[in-house]
């Protein structure tokens, strides 16, 4: 069975243009580390987008996946999400084609958390990545 989060963060960790930010800190929820390096990604675990009573008779899915960038600087976490949209394109096969497949179909601005701590500055964006994969 496919996993599209999975997916997600391996095609991340592949765009040179994210990593030489990020480095290698592209963490899956639960394995972020307590006191995380910044500037720093987390894929999120895959949220169900499939339709209630949907007739779809295909083995594919779809899935929602958020990945929140976080930074110290608003600039700097604007910049990585920014890549994040244009580096991981609609239309994106994140997998081969053939038995398991997984595909971006679209990419949501899903909003920004401005910085609240004024002894650690945090600044966050948030993606959503609409994945469309076979079961």
């Amino acid at each position: 069975m496919a996993d599209p989060a999975l997916a997600l963060q391996t095609r991340i960790k592949g765009i040179t243009e994210i990593t030489a930010i990020v480095n290698q800190r592209i963490y899956r929820t639960g394995s972020v580390p307590t006191n995380p390096q910044m500037p720093y990604l987390i894929v999120n675990a895959p949220i169900s987008d499939n339709e209630e009573g949907s007739t779809n008779t295909t083995n594919n899915s779809v899935a929602r996946i958020q990945v929140d960038a976080f930074a110290s600087t608003d600039p700097a976490v604007e910049a990585i999400s920014q890549l994040l949209k244009k580096k991981v394109p609609c239309n994106d096969v994140i997998l081969p084609a053939g038995t398991d497949f997984i595909r971006v179909e679209r990419i949501a601005n899903a909003g920004a958390l401005p910085d609240q701590n004024t002894a650690t500055p945090v600044f966050m964006r948030y993606r959503d990545f609409r994945i469309k994969y076979a079961d």
